[in-house]
């Protein structure tokens, strides 16, 4: 499931339409890096066309993971103002919604709501990657991390939640291609 569903479902379309309004299209060709480890990341980034390739190590020698369209980026950065961690690096043509740092911030304290939603968007996203990932260790390791009843289970409110958030991205997308040509 790509991780915007669970990011999206927080929001609302009033969300979605400032998002688009607010932020700019980057385009990036195969090899172009869109975040660089260790460097200031003024922005996030939502993934509307394309796929990108996640490095860490040595100059980006080893790749942890893909990013397609659909994908939201720099979250971590934009919680803890600390660098990334990784290189994100184009695989094929990319186009992007970029939001700065600095409008977004605007944003969340002129509008409370936007920032609940905004926030908790984040920590299902978050705490969706983690469990993700001590399933993938949990089958690595042959480990019962966790008991057969609670792997893979969701929230019922969250898959109501997950509806929405395709609507929303369509929305989303439609807007982008209508509004960054």
């Amino acid at each position: 499931m790509r991780a915007v569903l669970y990011f999206l479902g927080c929001l609302n379309d009033l969300d979605i339409t400032w998002f688009v309004s607010n932020g700019r299209s980057e385009s990036l060709d195969p090899g172009d890096v869109l975040i660089t480890a260790g460097q200031p990341l003024p922005d996030v980034f939502f993934v509307m066309e394309g796929e990108l390739s996640v490095r860490i190590g040595d100059e980006g020698a080893q790749e942890v993971n893909r990013m397609r369209y659909g994908e939201f980026a720099g979250e971590i950065s934009f919680l803890d103002s600390r660098p990334p961690s990784a290189t994100v690096v184009a695989s094929t043509h990319v186009r992007v919604l970029a939001i700065s740092r600095e409008t977004i911030e605007a944003h969340l304290a002129a509008d409370p709501g936007f920032g609940a939603r905004f926030y908790r968007g984040i920590g299902v996203l978050l705490s969706n990657r983690i469990r993700g990932l001590l399933q993938q260790v949990d089958a690595e390791k042959d480990a019962d991390v966790f008991s057969e009843e609670v792997a893979g289970e969701l929230d019922p409110d969250l898959l109501d939640s997950i509806n929405l958030a395709g609507r929303r991205f369509e929305l989303m997308l439609s807007l982008f291609r209508s509004t960054h040509p």
